[in-house]
């Protein structure tokens, strides 16, 4: 089994000491996002779990925990972009990221680390030629301590349309998918990397972008498992299980899919609690708990 940890929230940034709790007593409770009693008790152990798929934009606070990992098998998608507070609050700046990700990297290895320079929008402070310079200087940053880069376009859902419009942010056009992705190519080339699209919709394989498998053999060493069908359409990972929650991260990127609103998520947070085995809340009397 793999677990993902976490597509739905930060779980390295904002949870690490829940996270440790559940490794210790070797199981996690997970609500099912769609059915809000169904339960799914998840086993932890080393035994059960054959990779652990890490998803942060801040993995600081688990470094000094890391050898708490020395059992399981397990990797880091890491995204950094660069944006900067007005639209990633709760983002440390970039200079820091690049720090952490190369300690990260020093401590378990490069195969192990995924740069993720996603998702690629367009805002008045962020035009194509910001996004070249931005690419550039991270990538010259991160040489040696990756191996590839994930890209995305931004895609909208209905939950972020009027956060995004209010803060100017837009899709990218195909014609800058066709100029830029071949500069971003060439550039992490030239830094000992390869870039791969997240179930991106368009083929942007004619300009060296091969669509991408995040949860893949190349990171897991699993060779088969087939494909998740849980994500979009256009996504090529294994199948794993996600232990988070949505409307619980405290980063509050103003593009982000898994908060539907402030209310929501300032409830979860007051709602979280380190020693419970489900992230967010308790256990009801009326849960049905199934082992998954």
């Amino acid at each position: 089994m793999i677990i993902s940890a976490s597509r739905r929230t930060d779980i390295p940034a904002l949870y690490g000491d829940w996270f440790f709790n559940r490794l210790e007593e070797g199981y996690v409770l997970v609500r099912n996002p769609m059915r809000f009693h169904q339960v799914s008790k998840i086993s932890l152990t080393p035994e059960a779990v054959d990779f652990i798929a890490f998803w942060s934009k801040n993995p600081a606070p688990l470094i000094p925990r890391i050898a708490a990992l020395d059992a399981y098998d397990y990797g880091f998608h890491f995204t950094l972009t660069g944006y900067g507070r007005s639209i990633e609050p709760g983002v440390p700046d970039a200079d820091t990221l690049v720090g952490t990700f190369r300690t990260l990297a020093e401590r378990i290895g490069p195969e192990r680390m995924i740069w993720r320079y996603d998702p690629i929008l367009l805002h008045r402070d962020w035009p194509e030629t910001r996004h070249r310079l931005q690419f550039a200087r991270l990538a010259e940053a991160l040489a040696g301590s990756t191996h590839r880069c994930i890209i995305s376009f931004l895609d909208t859902y209905p939950s972020g349309a009027a956060r995004m419009k209010q803060a100017g942010i837009t899709t990218v056009p195909q014609e800058m998918m066709a100029s830029l992705s071949p500069y971003l190519v060439e550039t992490a080339a030239r830094c000992g990397m390869t870039v791969e699209a997240c179930a991106e919709p368009q083929d942007l394989s004619r300009f060296g972008v091969m669509p991408g498998h995040c949860i893949d053999a190349a990171l897991t060493g699993i060779l088969s498992g087939g494909k998740d069908r849980h994500q979009r359409p256009h996504c090529g990972c294994q199948p794993s299980v996600d232990i988070g929650a949505y409307h619980s991260c405290a980063h509050r990127c103003v593009y982000c899919y898994a908060n539907h609103g402030e209310h929501r998520l300032t409830e979860n947070l007051r709602l979280h609690r380190k020693e419970s085995p489900m992230l967010i809340g308790e256990l009801a009397p009326e849960d049905v708990v199934t082992l998954r």
